[in-house]
């Protein structure tokens, strides 16, 4: 409208205010659109493994790769929604070029060594504070650029994606390993032929709880003060822990039944995640037996869970992490023989790398729906294993967490029970009562779970509260 003022009124000054207000934003537009920036981005974070509600550092390196020095930039980290602490856009330092401070090819007046390094490249800090366990994806870095005039602003997406792996929360449980399910007695030489990679008898001192029977009156005479009959394991002792993974079948649920649900199974991630990691610094090995779709045993394969569970099957397990393994590794009843692991198929945890790994398998794991079912397996059909697969041979001390809601396979939880001593599940409040009683009726013994902080309580009374019957070397 100007342009056309000036012409018709012959006005070369109004003219010329016309053509700088056009050409002042184009130019402003060439600036930005013919300096891109170029940026390396490096992310790590301190620690990479943090549990739900602790707190880590996402340390960003970022170096300039451009000719020209970059100042008056502003920089946004992309990640989760809720998990990132940046309301808006914050200053980035000035960065020089490759050029040198000028834009030049070596020193600032063209000669001498290219610019340090160091003066190309920012190194920051961002607090991050996960409330929930999963595996959340950060990056790329947005930066923004503007022209000196302000009037147009570049935004480019710059570094690739890391993923930070947050675990489940993990209650502490008193005492140390297994307590004394069986009693005394009778029931100590039960236990004893259950176990029969025990090793010799040892003494040790009495201490108040210990049974009569296990007094050893010959090293008693030696050592002069009452003397008990401890047997010693080696450290290969094996639990049997089964994970609920089902997603329940009736999707025309109300939202607010979804959530109790879903908070009901984030309850049961954390009692399995407690339990393991307690039965696992004990020195016992523990052999986690999923009720869905293998998700487990693939910790550090980039694979999400639902690409890990879309046949029932994840790959070989020759690729499975240390502390964790799989079929491949020690073949044995209810693994199949190709060395995939399917549903129903243990795979085993053990030492301290077992604690890490287990925890970050436990971070991907999700509800499952059970598409499909075939009768007696309660997992989707096609590579799964019959339900006498299912239920490992070897009588081992079994728990479960169950907290599917519905749809419980009881058949499969039956077997497992028969091949259990004890089998002892912790139940959480969305199982139904009839489920319950069908439960105890085939064996298990149902020990009741509301919240987090009830787990040390649910501990004490599922394993008797007392000392250890044995512990691993």
């Amino acid at each position: 409208m100007l342009t056309f003022v000036s012409f018709s009124e012959n006005r070369r000054d109004l003219l010329f205010i016309a053509l700088l207000l056009i050409a002042v934003p184009l130019a402003a537009g060439l600036s930005v659109a013919l300096r891109p920036v170029r940026m390396r981005v490096g992310r790590d974070f301190r620690p990479n493994l943090v549990s739900a509600g602790g707190e880590t550092t996402e340390l960003l390196t970022l170096e300039n790769l451009g000719v020209h020095p970059l100042s008056g930039a502003h920089w946004r980290e992309t990640g989760p929604m809720g998990m990132t602490p940046m309301p808006r856009d914050l200053p980035l330092p000035p960065l020089a070029g490759l050029g040198g401070a000028w834009g030049r090819r070596g020193g600032r007046d063209g000669f001498g060594d290219a610019p340090d390094a160091t003066a190309r490249t920012v190194r920051l800090e961002l607090p991050l504070s996960p409330h929930a366990r999963g595996r959340y994806e950060y990056g790329p870095i947005v930066l923004g650029q503007s022209d000196p005039f302000g009037l147009v602003t570049g935004r480019w997406a710059v570094g690739g994606r890391n993923e930070l792996v947050v675990t489940p929360r993990v209650t502490p449980l008193p005492g140390r390993g297994l307590a004394s399910m069986l009693g005394g007695g009778e029931a100590l030489e039960r236990q004893r032929l259950l176990n029969q990679n025990s090793d010799e008898l040892i003494a040790r001192e009495y201490r108040p709880g210990d049974s009569l029977r296990r007094v050893n009156w010959p090293a008693t005479a030696r050592h002069g003060e009452i003397m008990v009959r401890q047997e010693e394991h080696r450290s290969d002792s094996g639990v049997r822990f089964v994970l609920d993974t089902l997603a329940p079948g009736d999707t025309g649920t109300r939202e607010d039944e979804r959530g109790r649900r879903a908070r009901a199974f984030e309850l049961g991630i954390e009692v399995a995640a407690s339990v393991c990691t307690h039965l696992l610094a004990a020195g016992y090995r523990v052999d986690v037996v999923e009720l869905g779709p293998a998700q487990l045993g693939t910790a550090g394969l980039g694979r999400t869970p639902l690409d890990r569970a879309s046949n029932g099957t994840v790959g070989t397990t020759g690729a499975a992490p240390f502390g964790a393994t799989g079929p491949g590794d020690s073949p044995g009843p209810g693994i199949a023989e190709t060395g995939a692991v399917r549903s129903g198929d243990p795979v085993s945890y053990r030492g301290a790398g077992g604690v890490s790994h287990l925890l970050e398998d436990l971070a991907g794991v999700v509800q499952l729906p059970a598409e499909g079912e075939r009768a007696g397996t309660g997992v989707p059909g096609g590579n799964v294993a019959p339900a006498r697969a299912r239920a490992p041979r070897g009588a081992l001390p079994t728990f479960a967490v169950l907290g599917a809601g519905g749809g419980l396979d009881l058949a499969v939880l039956a077997a497992l029970a028969a091949n259990a001593r004890p089998a002892i599940a912790f139940v959480l409040d969305v199982v139904p009562t009839d489920a319950v009683d069908r439960l105890r009726e085939a064996g298990w013994r149902c020990v009741p779970v509301r919240s987090a902080s009830a787990l040390p309580a649910a501990w004490l009374d599922a394993v008797g509260g007392r000392e250890a019957l044995h512990e691993p070397a």
